[in-house]
């Protein structure tokens, strides 16, 4: 008896027969589960909606430790009522028992609801009408109600704290906030900017809507506005703590209303140099290992493309002849006239063209046709840019400056252009930025503003070779 096993291979499902002589003795269909979900609006992926829950899920915890340690640092300088022992006990999770928020803390829950006076009513109607209570009244801080105002008003800008702009957000995301959006109906910061000048601070602008009977809520809101105000508080209170004023405003770890968790590194998922990665055995499994690739914005990978570009332009100067090289000189005219654009990318070949055929070379056909004179050309971007800030000699330059570290030593730490190319490309706060080039560097505004503009366009990406690769192959190639 002949037994012939039938299988069929579907995307979603196997159908299995077995069939002995001219009987089918055995059938079935086994159906895999589907790879995506399925939602009112149609299918979805599941690793999409995992990852969406991942980050509202990092979200909530970054804004609930933020409020741990913020209510931490007012409860040790006398400005809330909690004990720190019941905020350990909110904070610390402890297994059979969970989290214990302080609901049976009277005074606490009293700080909550604005009752600082403690008879069972509300002192200001919302935290908006204390908050510019606070920049209009000045108080005793030798009295603890008054002391537990402030801490309360500095709680409630810690729930919330703004957007902070970052090069890394879109330009739409960043249009949005100021202009506001349409499809979600929130209203703008522009919309109420002059209410902010004109009442003195983000938290009395809102108080101000309120009266009006005007909706607070689904705006955007700036974090640099949530700064001020707090320091406007703490100026206009007279509250000279420099240790205390340091751990409200700081965005290091010491910090607590502004600090901001330093986002995780993917230098691991850069991709490995083509000509000098290898694969190695680690743990029984193949690894590729090697330099990883450089950014297209490094001086040395600009270099690189244009003098690659350069060298494969030809010429002859009759249609019998041989494309040959045109000569080193005229590379190197093409190099530093044609290449250090610093208010633009890219430029058509149309201009290198030009530059060749001048100076009795109108003769000369070129090995790219007339058609591609349309063709972009990139131009050393960042290195222009660098040049025009730091003069012809940029590649040497130096800049050296005396710090104390902390045990009071002094040392000198030098910047070179390297250096500085390192923090355009790693800095992702522009304030700091603006900062390094005016206490650091000590340049004149001109300057400042030019290098503010390369840092908010700076290129993206990375080319197939490392910098060591570069290095190696660039005297060639010159």
């Amino acid at each position: 008896m002949n037994k012939i096993l039938g299988i069929d291979l579907g995307t979603n499902s196997i159908g299995l027969t077995l069939r002995e002589d001219d009987i089918f003795s055995w059938y079935g269909v086994y159906t895999f589960k589907k790879g995506v979900g399925e939602g009112k609006s149609g299918e979805f992926s599941f690793a999409a909606e995992r990852t969406k829950h991942r980050s509202s899920r990092r979200l909530y915890n970054a804004r609930r430790y933020r409020k741990w340690e913020t209510l931490k640092v007012l409860i040790e300088n006398g400005y809330c009522p909690l004990d720190i022992e019941n905020l350990n006990k909110w904070i610390n999770y402890e297994k059979g028992i969970g989290r214990i928020f302080p609901i049976d803390d009277i005074t606490f829950q009293q700080w909550i609801k604005l009752d600082f006076d403690r008879d069972g009513k509300p002192d200001f109607t919302s935290p908006y009408q204390l908050r510019r209570f606070l920049i209009r009244e000045k108080l005793d801080l030798s009295v603890s109600e008054n002391r537990h105002k402030i801490g309360r008003a500095l709680y409630h800008i810690a729930q919330r704290r703004g957007f902070k702009s970052s090069r890394k957000q879109g330009a739409n995301e960043k249009t949005a906030v100021y202009k506001g959006s349409n499809e979600t109906k929130t209203i703008g910061r522009n919309e109420y900017e002059n209410l902010i000048i004109e009442n003195g601070s983000l938290g009395a602008a809102f108080a101000y809507l309120e009266d009006n009977g005007v909706r607070v809520r689904n705006r955007y809101t700036l974090r640099s506005d949530y700064r001020n105000e707090v320091e406007k508080i703490l100026d206009f209170q007279e509250i000279e703590d420099n240790n205390f004023r340091d751990k409200l405003l700081l965005e290091t770890s010491n910090g607590s209303i502004f600090y901001q968790r330093p986002l995780r590194s993917q230098k691991g998922l850069i991709g490995k140099c083509t000509l000098e990665s290898r694969y190695i055995e680690k743990k029984g499994e193949k690894v590729l290992v090697g330099k990883p690739r450089c950014p297209i914005s490094h001086p040395k990978f600009e270099e690189y493309r244009a003098w690659s570009f350069i060298n494969n332009i030809k010429y002859r100067t009759n249609k019998d002849a041989r494309f040959e090289p045109i000569p080193l000189e005229l590379k190197k005219k093409l190099f530093h006239e044609k290449f250090f654009f610093k208010s633009k990318r890219e430029f058509d070949f149309s201009e290198i063209r030009k530059s060749i055929n001048s100076d009795g070379r109108s003769n000369w056909e070129l090995n790219y046709s007339h058609k591609m004179d349309k063709v972009s050309v990139s131009s050393c971007f960042v290195s222009a840019r660098l040049k025009s800030v730091f003069g012809d000699d940029w590649l040497n330059f130096k800049k050296s400056v005396v710090r104390k570290n902390k045990k009071g030593e002094s040392k000198t730490k030098t910047y070179t252009i390297d250096e500085i190319w390192h923090i355009l490309f790693s800095f992702e706060d522009e304030d700091y930025f603006d900062e390094f080039l005016v206490d650091v560097l000590e340049l004149e505004e001109n300057k400042i503003k030019e290098l503010k503009m390369l840092f908010n366009n700076f290129p993206v990406g990375y080319a197939n070779l490392s910098l060591k690769a570069i290095n190696n192959i660039l005297p060639f190639l010159r």
